[in-house]
């Protein structure tokens, strides 16, 4: 068995450049997987050890109208990635930003194939000492997920654009509420340099990301319920079975009828003002 690990890496320069490299440089090592480099056919960038596919159409202006970096669309990388693995015959396949590193018990804890879909929270690391700082929860770095899973549910994933906000939390959200899936937030299993963030106010895409999160509130109401609950546990210094009994009851939650209903109202008046707001630009 293996995984079809994923990224889509760019022609990164200075720190950012450093980060990718080192990060990448440990996909490599890895056993039992199959590495794969998602790049558009007009502006493809080769990654050495890496499989490169020019399959990517679309991307964060196409859907936006902005001129902004260009970055990929997340269910595109995903739809890209479980076709590939597919044809390969490889079940899973995985996706990550291309400045976190792998290692091989995360690998491991996949193939013995107990679950659907696996989402990674990242454990930041010193740039200087390489010691382990602090678990990040509150965002996830790294998704693998059963092909065959993916094939028959890709629809409740929406085009979210890769290397933003947002689009980690619900689509953890709508894995964990939908397959025999697990977050993994306790052990170092993916890890990533600390740096100084970037600030994403104000990213050119920022309209369109707010719009989909509206679209996807019942998901997002979910994550953040499981991520202040989880906050509170730790505090009181709760079990690793406590913990995955949160996720459990939080992302089994059914929407009861007049809670389907409002959200159904809210799409349709989001859907409407955005693209009312599409004709009139310029």
């Amino acid at each position: 068995m293996s995984i079809l690990l994923g990224v889509n890496a760019f022609d990164a320069r200075g720190e950012g450049g450093r980060r990718q490299a080192q990060a990448l440089a440990t996909w490599r090592q890895l056993r039992d997987v199959k590495l794969a480099n998602l790049q558009w056919a007009d502006d493809v960038y080769e990654l050495e050890g890496f499989q490169t596919y020019p399959v990517l159409t679309a991307d964060s202006r196409t859907v936006t109208g902005h001129p902004g970096r260009r970055l990929p669309l997340v269910s595109e990388c995903f739809d890209r990635l479980a076709q590939l693995a597919r044809e390969q015959g490889v079940r899973w396949f995985g996706y990550s930003n291309g400045d976190i590193s792998i290692t091989q018990a995360a690998v491991d804890l996949v193939l013995k194939g107990e679950h659907q879909g696996y989402a990674f929270c990242r454990t930041d690391f010193d740039p200087e000492t390489g010691e382990d700082v602090e678990m990040v929860t509150a965002g996830i770095d790294v998704f693998v997920i059963d092909v065959e899973w993916w094939r028959q549910n890709s629809s409740r994933f929406r085009a979210y654009i890769g290397g933003e906000t947002i689009w980690d939390n619900v689509y953890t959200a709508v894995l964990l509420a939908h397959a025999d899936a697990i977050l993994l937030n306790r052990d170092p299993l993916v890890r990533h340099e600390r740096h100084a963030p970037a600030d994403w106010r104000n990213s050119p895409f920022a309209r369109y990301l707010n719009y989909l999160a509206a679209l996807d509130r019942p998901y997002f109401t979910l994550w953040a319920t499981y991520f202040y609950r989880l906050m509170d546990l730790r505090r009181r210094g709760a079990t690793a079975q406590e913990e995955m009994a949160l996720q459990r009851e939080v992302f089994s939650h059914k929407a009861t009828v007049p809670e389907r209903a409002l959200q159904a109202a809210r799409v349709v008046k989001h859907k409407t003002k955005w693209h009312l707001r599409s004709r009139k630009a310029p």
